[in-house]
């Protein structure tokens, strides 16, 4: 395209040159080079709008498939008015230079956008863009550098108020301060082996791709503030998370200010520190754009990354009662996902029995495939509801009953036990001892709030060998566990 604009001021000089000099070969020369160059540009042109178009609407281009009609032709408009960005402003966008001038220009998520169309940075990038986009909100970025030598930026609103921060936490010279170390054990649960995986991986990124930003996101509630919010249909991610299961997943409270801080890790970076944190069994992130209330979610490896962006809607809340008019609450959410999801071992498992369900049952389908497991991934939140540390197997188990949680009576009355039944015989038939689930229950305790024992009861009701019929008068009438689990029922 350079060659091209190039040309066409060759040929509109050279045509110039002719005519004062009355050099009539040069000036039509000039004049037939500079018409053949525009009519290039013009064809570029028309062809890049159509590519534009074919992508943004192609159901496998995975950061747009979720975009609505009206934003993909809102923004298709917006391309024709911009030019593409400079070699310079695509080297800010890689990498990450906040303070380039380009970030002052209040069209840069779209000149960015056009730059990830034209494949000149790639999803990932264009990932901690949108998010970068969503934490500046306009703001007046400054930067800085630490007295240990770590890069970060602070961003100040209208007011000159500090309204957001960014952080590197590797240095140039590849150190990592205590204050990140701190950082990662608190709101990512890593432990001291972890943390040496995590300083690895995180050693072999650039330096500028360890960049995460630091958000206000909400006031810390109270307990009793927070059930107010539950009843009333409406409650915020942070505290929910915090509350319910125990754990500042991302999140840093800052109880002097009154107000819970949000830790935004780009999708490349949470990507790294879940692989280095859970090994093997960590999901990827799969960065995409807009909402949809169905979503297939049978991909064992990978999950959808919800991104917020200037210019497409996210719903203002989740799992109805959950408020993401924030969009970092949305992306947030996301994460929580990711994060339970990589320390799953039994995703296929999972998956096949949702797809086992999907024509008899779409409501357990729609729950199964979803697999909202957090028991998986929180040892707190285990002793919480439980009683006692799981291992994956009897996290597998007592998932199933801590459904209850988010789908109250799913597994309540005649459909409930069908439902319990047709559970256990997939899982039968896909090879899983019904053993391990009498195991499990031989060891719960009466602190456990979601008994297994309606399943141990259907598991013998299909294998009588599971458990004697004398066990199974003794568990109803002394285990503590049957009173349990009356209690909850």
């Amino acid at each position: 395209m350079t060659q091209l604009a190039a040309a066409v001021l060759f040929g509109g000089g050279l045509a110039c040159y002719g005519l004062i000099q009355r050099d009539w070969d040069a000036a039509v020369g000039g004049l037939a080079i500079a018409g053949i160059a525009l009519n290039y540009l013009r064809m570029g042109r028309i062809q890049n709008a159509e590519r534009y178009r074919t992508d943004l609407y192609n159901p496998r281009f995975d950061l747009t498939r979720r975009m609505r009609k009206e934003e993909k032709e809102a923004v298709l408009e917006k391309f024709k008015t911009l030019k593409p960005a400079t070699a310079n402003e695509i080297a800010a966008f890689s990498s990450s230079d906040w303070v380039h001038p380009v970030y002052e220009n209040p069209d840069w998520p779209h000149l960015a956008f056009k730059a990830f169309m034209d494949r000149r940075i790639d999803a990932m990038q264009m990932a901690k863009l949108f998010l970068f986009a969503e934490t500046q909100k306009g703001g007046k970025v400054v930067s800085y550098t630490d007295s240990h030598g770590l890069k970060g930026c602070r961003i100040f609103d209208e007011r000159r108020k500090l309204s957001a921060e960014v952080y590197q936490i590797v240095g140039d010279d590849g150190r990592i301060h205590n204050t990140f170390r701190d950082l990662l054990s608190y709101s990512l649960g890593v432990d001291f082996l972890e943390m040496q995986r995590v300083e690895e991986a995180l050693r072999r990124l650039p330096p500028e791709e360890t960049q995460f930003f630091l958000v206000p996101a909400a006031p810390i509630r109270t307990a009793e503030e927070i059930e107010a919010d539950k009843k009333a249909g409406k409650v915020d991610l942070y505290n929910l998370l915090i509350q319910d299961f125990r754990f500042p997943l991302l999140m840093l409270p800052d109880k002097q200010r009154g107000i819970i801080q949000q830790i935004v890790i780009p999708p490349k970076l949470y990507q790294t520190i879940l692989q280095a944190k859970f090994g093997p069994t960590a999901m990827a992130p799969r960065p995409i754009l807009g909402y949809s209330p169905v979503e297939t979610l049978s991909d064992p490896n990978g999950r959808i990354q919800g991104i917020p962006c200037p210019f497409v809607k996210l719903p203002s809340r989740i799992h109805g009662i959950i408020d993401s008019s924030n969009p970092l609450a949305f992306y947030l959410h996301d994460q929580a996902h990711l994060y339970a999801e990589s320390a799953n071992p039994h995703r296929k498992l999972w998956i096949d029995l949702a797809l086992s369900m999907k024509g008899a049952d779409r409501e357990l389908f729609i729950e199964l495939l979803d697999r909202n497991f957090p028991l998986y991934a929180l040892p707190k939140l285990q002793e919480l509801h439980i009683g006692r540390r799981l291992d994956a197997m009897e996290a597998f188990w007592y998932s199933l009953p801590y459904m209850e949680a988010n789908l109250p009576g799913i597994w309540g009355g005649s459909k409930g036990a069908d439902r319990i039944e047709a559970i256990l015989n997939h899982l039968k038939q896909a090879g899983v001892s019904l053993s391990s689930l009498k195991e499990c229950y031989r060891k719960e305790t009466d602190r456990c709030l979601y008994s297994l024992k309606p399943w141990v009861d259907a598991a013998a009701r299909m294998e009588p060998l599971i458990l004697n019929e004398s066990e199974l008068r003794d568990s109803e009438v002394d285990d503590p566990r049957a009173e349990a689990a009356r209690r909850r029922a």
